[in-house]
């Protein structure tokens, strides 16, 4: 299960390097996971919230440890685009500061929960989808959800989103563009609205 992490990770800081232009207005990605913050550990919530406010204490000039701590609400610190997303055996966040309004939406998942009959259901209307990658698509429309509603404050429905690959990893849907793969056991994305 590490290596799957740290796969991903290596592999974020190489999709970000080859699309340095289009991150411009986001200073580094920053990026933890552990096993130790998926849903089976029963704090997994509080921990992960934890680790990002510790994180962003260090960097955020206005910085509310308490918008961080509230489970009640999503993460939001003036200026950062924040993500956080688990499964089962293994969870984190994403973040990073930003120049401009778009966000960004990560989301992992165990490739184990995800079957071809759940994403079917979630499809928008002519919507395709490979079976033998349907957690890079499940995750692809997770994260797209996800970079929508931090960015326009909506939470659309992900029967609307609707994932369009440009290749084996790259993706855009609905104002967003992203990239998802699948390493052992898990699946990941990251998308960032326009």
């Amino acid at each position: 299960m590490s290596a799957a992490l740290t796969e991903f990770q290596t592999l974020l800081a190489e999709w970000v390097a080859q699309e340095a232009n289009r991150f411009s207005s986001f200073e580094k990605i920053n990026i933890q996971l552990s096993p130790n913050m998926g849903s089976s550990n029963p704090e997994y919530r509080t921990l992960i919230r934890q680790s990002l406010s510790s994180q962003l204490r260090q960097q955020a000039a206005q910085f509310d440890e308490g918008t961080i701590l509230d489970l009640s609400r999503p993460p939001a610190v003036p200026d950062y685009a924040i993500s956080i997303s688990h499964t089962e055996d293994a969870g984190g966040f994403l973040y990073a500061k930003t120049r401009s309004h778009q966000r960004i939406g990560f989301d992992i998942e165990s490739r184990e929960r995800v079957r071809p009959a759940i994403v079917k259901r979630v499809l928008a209307p002519g919507e395709a989808f490979n079976e033998g990658r349907i957690t890079q698509h499940w995750c692809a429309k997770e994260a797209v959800v996800k970079a929508l509603a931090h960015s326009t404050g909506q939470l659309p429905l992900i029967t609307d989103v609707r994932i369009s690959w440009l290749d084996d990893s790259r993706f855009v849907a609905n104002g967003a563009w992203g990239f998802a793969i699948e390493i052992g056991d898990f699946g990941f994305s990251v998308a960032v609205s326009e």
